[in-house]
């Protein structure tokens, strides 16, 4: 990869992590750094989430060492350390994601290609459907989700031609994919992580960029939120500003139009 296609692959999982409420360390931050300079590889980085697990893991064990009986038999992961390792992990993860690539077919396959890449070693069942339903939720039943997939992306395809014949008809059509996609909800978590990198990559090839830089998570979760109770108004809006015509000499994860082509 380039220096810039780093720098886009850098900035766009950050933004993608921070929407999914997911901040890696100071330390994840400065490897990264190194990573854009092409100072280290990817796999190092990898390799620096992996030490911070080992070292919080070493450090809760020493502390539980000096607890009393009653207290030490209590789990030693803590929210915030595991939460921030699961931030750190997810992070390199992704960004290995965006150099190595994955399935780009436009199917189901894709997203469980990109849900393995980004959460395999970071969590368990990395690109397995969900299996169970939710009591109460309008997503899809899991017996469902290859065919409610299988569905989606039909009609996208038949109606490709239509939505990249105008930004206004981009913007509806991407609104109601993303309505779509919400709704079928393939996996047990991770779900609007998945969706934003498909998403990215589907405008793209359609001749749209999509630059989640000014986003913020409430925006996100708006959106999803009236996607839920069948409104597409908050997926209308948010692409309605971040969508641009689409730069094809830099990579399609786009978080902050400063970046500069990706040569």
């Amino acid at each position: 990869m380039t220096p810039a296609e780093r720098a886009s692959a850098v900035a766009f999982t950050y933004k993608n992590c921070e929407l999914s409420g997911l901040r890696p360390s100071q330390t994840m931050v400065a490897a990264t750094n190194h990573y854009q300079r092409g100072e280290l590889d990817v796999e190092t980085l990898l390799d620096v989430a992996e030490l911070g697990v080992r070292q919080i893991s070493k450090a809760e064990a020493e502390r539980a060492e000096s607890q009393t009986q009653a207290s030490s038999s209590s789990s030693l992961s803590s929210p915030s350390s595991s939460s921030q390792l699961l931030a750190d992990r997810v992070f390199a993860r992704s960004i290995r994601a965006v150099e190595l690539g994955w399935l780009e077919d436009g199917s189901l396959d894709e997203l469980k290609s990109i849900h393995r890449r980004i959460f395999v070693g970071a969590m368990p069942g990395a690109g397995e459907l969900r299996s169970r339903d939710e009591a109460g939720t309008p997503y899809f039943p899991a017996a469902l989700i290859e065919t409610g997939a299988a569905n989606i992306i039909t009609s996208m395809a038949e109606r490709r031609r239509r939505i990249t014949a105008s930004r206004t008809a981009f913007i509806e059509g991407l609104a109601g994919f993303a309505d779509e996609l919400t709704a079928l909800r393939p996996f047990d978590y991770g779900n609007d992580m998945v969706l934003r990198i498909f998403i990215s990559r589907f405008a793209h090839t359609n001749g749209w960029d999509l630059d989640w830089g000014p986003v913020r998570r409430n925006d996100y979760l708006r959106a999803k939120h009236l996607s839920l109770r069948a409104d597409t108004s908050g997926y209308h809006r948010l692409f309605d500003t971040i969508a641009r015509p689409a730069n094809l000499t830099r990579v399609f994860l786009i978080s902050g139009w400063d970046q500069g082509p990706a040569h």
